[in-house]
């Protein structure tokens, strides 16, 4: 009778266990039961080695840290992960959900940040008692005459309320996660500047240099049009969590914004952040194909 090394209700999980041992020479398969799925050794000479490897918590956790499931099962955290020897991998350590080193979650806490301060000191009237946005807004003549250049990128982390920060914020963190995983943070924040940059200079001079705007939305398109294009490269295929019809949608969207809301929304953003993202794509896919920018995982 084959050897049961691994057992959990999450299959998603025992398929990166499978990968994970078969990286270090071990064979095994797959075998699922109403309520639970168990991995089998191929080999049973090889169950020493598996246990070591299963027990090894620090490189298992990373390594299932960095391999990334584009469905949300394997963050349940009713995995009942167990080796054989009923050994409880905790879940907790497995799955550090908040990781501050992280770029997109420095990005996501300066925007809160931001956020709190504006709801303290700003009133949300773009005048004289909106001191937050009026430090960070875009304003051509201060970064020109007074060099203030953080202002080309700081409308950005300001936001217009608390349905405006959740939105841009959750899909940020929804897809800018695995860019950073399989890509490393400085890919990520070349995305998020370039597309956030081009959309602010965009949507000003667009707009006749009108500075009353704010919001991570550029950015997030970028992400949307980066993400869309360049998960199909075979390197990161099944390592970007990419939503299925999201860039057409958005692509929709900036066109109906363009011909209903006369100028409500910053669509100049949206459309420039977009366009930078999957310029960016495409270049990072030339790139990825001479080995110059290579994945994490």
């Amino acid at each position: 009778m084959a050897e049961i090394i691994f057992k959990t209700s999450s299959r998603q999980l025992a398929r990166y266990i499978v990968n994970y041992l078969k990286d270090n020479g071990i064979n095994t398969t797959i075998k699922d039961t109403q309520a639970m799925t168990f991995i089998e050794l191929v080999n049973e000479d090889d169950l020493f080695k598996a246990k070591m490897l299963l027990n090894n918590n620090k490189d298992l956790n990373n390594y299932l840290n960095n391999s990334y499931e584009s469905d949300w099962d394997f963050s349940k955290p009713n995995s009942n992960i167990r080796t054989s020897s009923n050994e409880l991998l905790g879940l907790k350590t497995l799955l550090k959900q908040i990781e501050p080193q992280r770029l997109f979650w420095q990005i996501n806490f300066v925007c809160i940040i931001t956020f709190i301060l504006q709801l303290i000191f700003d009133s949300y009237t773009y005048g004289n008692n909106t001191p937050i946005f009026n430090a960070l807004n875009f304003n051509a003549n201060e970064i020109i005459n007074n060099f203030q250049v953080w202002r080309i990128f700081t409308p950005c982390i300001m936001h217009g309320g608390i349905v405006h920060i959740l939105f841009n914020l959750v899909m940020f963190s929804v897809l800018s996660e695995s860019i950073e995983k399989s890509l490393g943070k400085y890919r990520l924040l070349l995305v998020v500047l370039a597309s956030g940059i081009i959309g602010n200079v965009l949507q000003y001079y667009a707009m006749d240099q009108n500075g009353n705007f704010l919001g991570l939305s550029g950015a997030v398109y970028g992400i949307i049009g980066y993400v869309s294009i360049i998960s199909r490269h075979p390197k990161l295929q099944g390592k970007l969590r990419n939503i299925q019809g999201l860039l057409i949608f958005s692509i929709l969207f900036i066109v109906i914004s363009f011909a209903l809301t006369d100028n409500i929304i910053a669509n100049y953003c949206h459309l420039g952040g977009l366009v930078v993202g999957i310029i960016q794509a495409i270049i990072d896919i030339q790139l990825l194909n001479k080995n110059i920018i290579k994945t994490k995982y």
